[in-house]
């Protein structure tokens, strides 16, 4: 009987183990690029060209955003200091000054220093964002949790983050810090 149980765990070992790599390889190789190089564009001679008065588009990959992703892993990882350095970096390509305060703002949050993330919500919202209620929140939650706590501050925040369409769901902060 003992060696039965060992040989059914032994075959079970070996079919997982099996399973595991079973699909290790690709099945059927294709060649790449094949059907790019046989399609053909065929170009209209009726039509003329315009003119391209748009600005040029920047590329995804440039310096700047791959600052700002830098800083957004760094907050999510909580490295608040590192993420505060990469954001001042970002700051000196004067591109989209609002999100960078923002996202600074939120670093400063993080490490506690919630006098200068303050600052940099307000000035934030004085440049305007796309996530201006989300501010005016984060503002808010600020102006709380400091050692003097600004409930008045952190009140009219939360309703203007509440009048532009932004809540948490399941937290009642106006009911919480408003009189």
């Amino acid at each position: 009987m003992k060696y039965l149980i060992k040989m059914l765990l032994l075959l079970v070992c070996l079919f997982t183990f099996n399973g595991l790599t079973a699909q290790e390889y690709a099945k059927a190789r294709h060649k790449k690029g094949v059907a790019a190089k046989e399609k053909t564009v065929k170009k209209d001679p009726e039509v003329t060209p315009v003119a391209d008065t748009a600005a040029p588009a920047t590329p995804v990959d440039d310096d700047f955003e791959k600052l700002m992703r830098l800083g957004a892993k760094q907050v999510g990882s909580r490295k608040y200091t590192d993420a505060l350095a990469t954001f001042n970096k970002a700051m000196t390509y004067n591109r989209q000054t609002g999100r960078v305060l923002t996202c600074r703002g939120e670093a400063f949050s993080g490490n506690k220093d919630y006098l200068n993330a303050i600052k940099d919500y307000t000035e934030a919202i004085e440049l305007g964002t796309t996530y201006d209620g989300e501010v005016y929140y984060s503002r808010g939650i600020c102006r709380a949790s400091l050692e003097q706590p600004d409930r008045e501050g952190a009140c009219a925040d939360f309703k203007k983050a509440k009048e532009m369409g932004f809540t948490v769901e399941g937290r009642d902060v106006i009911g919480m810090y408003c009189d």
